[in-house]
Formats: structure tokens, C-alpha cells, sequence
């Protein structure tokens, strides 16, 4: 799916990111257009869930929602929009909406339930700002089926190289380093123009770990107000629940 850095990437417009005019100019026209022509939404049938995902909000991959939105702002997610269409995922009458809706942005991953409504973020994979590790969620359940089944929504972290990782963007020449080499380490947003001592952004020594365990969620029969879990943190035991 499309999200914001993609449109600006790919769009014609003067960039005011030195960092995002160098990724203009390493990628070729086909890669510009192939982000370009990324869709804004998608959509499926799980478990008798319906199901949509976008970058940012029903709004557009720009409009942004935090996790800590209001009541306002968590009901507008599952609506139709002019961005999203209808939902039409395993047919059905117009109108339908999403009862499941993920989507990423914030790079900090989260579930929130009410009223027969789940939100989730899927944090990031390259770019996580909760932990130093590749995060993602996992959907589990019966693809293309209206019937309801067991579901469930994955929280998993996975660490990885990070030094190495670096190491190829200072290689590559990769403007605002320090920023990019703060966010991967210490989980801390290049917006908020804070700065670690020298000591602190180098010399990390890379850990080799196994995958650490997923947490997962499902969610509760539809109840009055917005209830809140966090995704999983670097260790504790698996909580599955089906409904």
C-alpha cells in the first residue's frame, strides 16, 4: 500500500529533505512509478472480519492518527471514505464497512477495541520507535470466509543487525545519518531534534537473538467504550484468546 513518503518520493514536487531527494535520485524512473501506482488501501475476508488496511487513516496516507486519538477519531477510522470507497472485499450489499482496521504511520504498534470494533498499528519493519527491532503484526484466521472463526491479531518483534545496517547507509552516503542511526538504536523520533552523546552513537555491539515470542490478541465481544491493550513487549508469555 501507498504511504506518505511514497507520494512524496514519487511525486514531482521539490523535496525539503535532503534525505528524501537523495532516495529520489538513487531509485529509477520504473521503481517511481511502480511507488506511484502503490494502492492506498487493501482489504480481505478473515474469519467473518472484515478487514482494511491503509498507511495513515480513512482520510489519505497524509491524515495522521496517534495513539492517543480521541473517541471521534477511533469511530472515523472504520468509515467509508472518498479515499477508501466502500468495502467490497467477499461481495456483499454497498454501504459495508470494516469491523478490523491496521494501519501503520506512527511506527508504534498498539490495539485498541470497542463496540465490536478493533484498531491496530503494525509499528514498523525498518524504522520500529517502541524497541530496536523489526516490528509487525500477523492476521490469523479463515481467508475469504464470512463465517465467523477463530482470529486472531499478532504482535511480533524481531531484532536484527542494526549495525550492519548502518554500516551500508554510511557506505551509501546516506544523508542525516546521526538522525537515522538515533531512531534505529534508541527508538527516538529525528523530529524531536534531540541529540545522544557521540559514545552513545557508536560503538553498539550487535546481539544475535532469537525471535522474541508473540503476543496475541483477539478481540472481545462488543462492550460499552474504547478498551486499550499495548502490544507486546521484549518478552512475557503468549496470550491467545478466540472469541
Amino acid at each position: 500500500m501507498r504511504g506518505n513518503w511514497d507520494s512524496f518520493i514519487s511525486g514531482g514536487e521539490d523535496l525539503s529533505s535532503e534525505a528524501g531527494r537523495w532516495v529520489r535520485r538513487e531509485l529509477s524512473d520504473g521503481d517511481l512509478a511502480w511507488l506511484a501506482g502503490l494502492p492506498g488501501t487493501h482489504e480481505l475476508l478473515l474469519s467473518g472480519r472484515r478487514v482494511r488496511l491503509f498507511h495513515a487513516s480513512q482520510a489519505s496516507e497524509f491524515d495522521r492518527v496517534r495513539q492517543n486519538h480521541t473517541a471521534a477519531e477511533f469511530a472515523a477510522m472504520f468509515t467509508n471514505t472518498e479515499f477508501t470507497g466502500d468495502f467490497t472485499a467477499g461481495g456483499g450489499p454497498a454501504g459495508l464497512t470494516p469491523d478490523v482496521v491496521g494501519y501503520g504511520d506512527i511506527h508504534r504498534a498498539y490495539l485498541k477495541e470497542g463496540r465490536g470494533l478493533t484498531l491496530f498499528n503494525a509499528g514498523s519493519v525498518g524504522n520500529h520507535l517502541s524497541v530496536s527491532a523489526a516490528a509487525y503484526v500477523i492476521l490469523t484466521g479463515v481467508p475469504g470466509s464470512a463465517e465467523t472463526a477463530p482470529f486472531s491479531v499478532s504482535f511480533a518483534q524481531t531484532p536484527y543487525d542494526i549495525d550492519a545496517e548502518l554500516a551500508i547507509a554510511r557506505q551509501q552516503g546516506l544523508p542525516e545519518y546521526d538522525a537515522y542511526a538515533l531512531e534505529l538504536r534508541e527508538g527516538t523520533y529525528r523530529g524531536l531534534k534531540q541529540a545522544l552523546p557521540p559514545a552513545r552513537l557508536g560503538g553498539h555491539r550487535a546481539v544475535s537473538r532469537p525471535q522474541t515470542p508473540v503476543r496475541r490478541y483477539a478481540p472481545e465481544s462488543a462492550r460499552p467504550g474504547v478498551g486499550e491493550r499495548p502490544a507486546a513487549g521484549r518478552s512475557g508469555p503468549v496470550v491467545s484468546r478466540q472469541p
